[in-house]
C-alpha cells in the first residue's frame, strides 16, 4: 500500500492519503472487483477535506458492500483485495484485528458487518471452496 501527499485539504498543511491498491487498474479486472476498487477509492478522494475514519468508515464501508458483494466468487478469487482493505481500513483508525490463527478474509468478515449480516458473511466465507 502506498500514501501520496495532497495540499490544500483546508488547510496548507499537507494531507497523507492512503492510496487502495494503487497497483491494480480496476480495468484490468472483473466487474465485481473493478467496482470494489472505484468505491473504496472514492470514499477518502474527496477535496472538500472530509475524510471517513474509525467507526464511521467501517460502517460506509459495509453499507457500500453487502457480504454477497463484498465476499462473491470473484472477490474471493482475489484474496488480495481483502487483505488490502484489511490494512487500509486499519490505516483509517478502523482497528481491525488479524492474527496469524484467523485468516485475513475470516477476520474482515467477522468484524465489518453486525448480527444477521455477520452470521451470514461467516458462514459464506468459511463454506467457499477455491
Amino acid at each position: 500500500m502506498s500514501s501520496s501527499v495532497k495540499m490544500g485539504l483546508g488547510s496548507d498543511a499537507p494531507v497523507v492519503l492512503c492510496s487502495f491498491v494503487p497497483g491494480l487498474d480496476p480495468q484490468d479486472r472483473s466487474s465485481s472487483p473493478a467496482k470494489f476498487i472505484r468505491l473504496i477509492r472514492a470514499i477518502n478522494a474527496s477535496t472538500d477535506g472530509t475524510l471517513v475514519k474509525g467507526e464511521q468508515l467501517k460502517q460506509k464501508v459495509a453499507d457500500l458492500f453487502l457480504p454477497a458483494c463484498m465476499f462473491n466468487h470473484d472477490m474471493m478469487e482475489m484474496s488480495l483485495l481483502h487483505q488490502e482493505l484489511v490494512e487500509w481500513l486499519n490505516r483509517w483508525d478502523v482497528g481491525v484485528i488479524t492474527d496469524r490463527s484467523t485468516r485475513t478474509v475470516m477476520a474482515l468478515a467477522a468484524q465489518l458487518y453486525q448480527d444477521a449480516d455477520r452470521v451470514q458473511t461467516i458462514k459464506m466465507v468459511d463454506e467457499y471452496k477455491h
